[in-house]
């Protein structure tokens, strides 16, 4: 296989909220070492996000897959979900207001495009 692999790591708590979780950043940060380490995955960089806003997901995935060619892209997510008014998926960030999922939240489609 040509080209690089990149992992991009999401991990939110929603501290704070009423949706607070204990372990979903560590295990974004866990997942981030395991593609990190050469004798298992060997990624050729991996990125963070953690405990961020959609606005910020949403520029880092755009970002991230504007730049592959024949890279392989790994995507990790740790945290809550929700369907929108369709019944799709839609990834929930700190600033996710449920009432405007697909305006305030990372949807699957927008990864999947």
């Amino acid at each position: 296989m040509t080209g690089k692999r990149v992992g991009l790591v999401i991990g939110n708590n929603y501290p704070n909220s009423d949706k607070e979780l204990r372990f979903a950043v560590a295990d974004a940060l866990s997942i981030k070492e395991v593609l990190l380490n050469k004798y298992i995955c060997g990624f050729d960089e991996v990125i963070d996000l953690v405990d961020r806003t959609s606005k910020q997901a949403l520029v880092e995935v755009e970002k991230i897959l504007k730049r592959v060619d024949s890279d392989l892209v790994f995507i990790y997510f740790s945290g809550h979900g929700k369907k929108d008014f369709e019944n799709d998926l839609c990834l929930l960030f700190n600033d996710t207001e449920e009432d405007t999922l697909l305006a305030t939240s990372l949807t699957f489609d927008f990864i999947n495009k």
